[in-house]
């Protein structure tokens, strides 16, 4: 269970395999004066409607929304393996979709927020091959990114779509995490893994196969590079890792 800071002492955030809810243990607040739901960070966050009465008598209130973060998941530079990603590929998830989603994230970098808004417009065909450009919806700067095969075997058939129809149809954000979490879960993976998990993935498997750093950045729609250095530092320290394991010779 996660609690609110002291600011919203009356609400609790439950969690079960159905996913977040909000509990309200105060008198006059009702469930109808919150809204939860996770962002592209893996952040849970509440919405509260703050009601303010006014002066003028002839408006009871305005309402006004407050965005508090309250549980940040850990899970910020969290990423899978080959082994695990592969792990995954073989393990049945209960929303073919969502599965769908999530490796092909892995192998595009792409956020949840994207995702879920890509359409069958974003995808281009190039000469070199089949590509994604898309405004990116935190940062609504235009990202592109040539697909992989491995990115393609995931990405759905597009058969009779229309170009304005989302690639992928996944259900709320909340969900889709859930869903990941249990799979994962069936997996046998130990790392608390949720869709961002896929991005992070991307991004240290590129630099550990040897990608420059520029070319990453450029691939992640990162607008300054300080943020890809953060993947950076996770590889070498693996290489470190990696390096002293000669020392049980």
């Amino acid at each position: 269970m996660h609690n609110t800071n002291a600011a919203t002492p009356a609400i609790n955030v439950l969690e079960d395999e159905k996913g977040y809810h909000v509990e309200v243990a105060a008198p006059g607040m009702t469930k109808d004066d919150f809204s939860i739901h996770v962002n592209d960070q893996d952040e849970l966050v509440i919405l509260v409607e703050k009601k303010e009465e006014k002066n003028d008598k002839d408006c009871n209130c305005e309402k006004k929304e407050e965005k508090k973060i309250i549980c940040k998941n850990n899970s910020s530079r969290t990423h899978l393996s080959v082994e695990e990603v592969k792990t995954l590929i073989n393990t049945p998830c209960k929303n073919t979709s969502v599965k769908e989603a999530f490796l092909f994230a892995c192998f595009c970098g792409l956020r949840i927020s994207d995702i879920k808004t890509l359409k069958w417009s974003d995808v281009k065909k190039e000469t070199e091959g089949i590509c994604i450009s898309k405004k990116m919806i935190k940062t609504k700067q235009v990202v592109t990114v040539p697909l992989s095969g491995s990115a393609l075997a995931w990405m759905p058939s597009k058969g009779n779509a229309k170009p304005e129809d989302f690639v992928f149809k996944l259900p709320s954000y909340i969900s889709v995490n859930c869903q990941i979490k249990q799979w994962a879960k069936t997996a046998g993976l130990e790392k608390k893994t949720t869709f961002h998990v896929a991005r992070h993935t991307f991004a240290t498997t590129l630099l550990t196969m040897g990608a420059d750093l520029y070319t990453t950045s450029k691939l992640l729609g990162h607008q300054n590079i300080k943020t890809t250095q953060v993947y950076a530092e996770i590889v070498n320290k693996k290489k470190i890792e990696t390096i002293h394991l000669l020392d049980r010779i």
